[in-house]
């Protein structure tokens, strides 16, 4: 059992010193401009959280009105 978990521990941290942007934390905002998220990207998996309104304000353009 002991093997299996380090073999697998070690599958998935082989590309963490080759993989560009593996890491990385990124803004986003919402398509309407209300909300900022900032995401901790792990790989494919991302981890985020809100961002308070005043700070959204300054960073988020409003959406343009069709």
């Amino acid at each position: 059992m002991k093997t299996i978990i380090a073999l697998a521990l070690a599958a998935l941290l082989a590309g963490c010193g080759t993989t560009k942007a593996t890491f990385e934390n990124r803004i986003a905002c919402t398509v309407d401009g209300a909300e900022l998220h900032v995401l901790s990207k792990w790989g494919p998996v991302s981890i985020g959280s809100r961002v308070a309104d005043p700070d959204a304000a300054a960073v988020c353009r409003p959406a343009i009105p069709n």
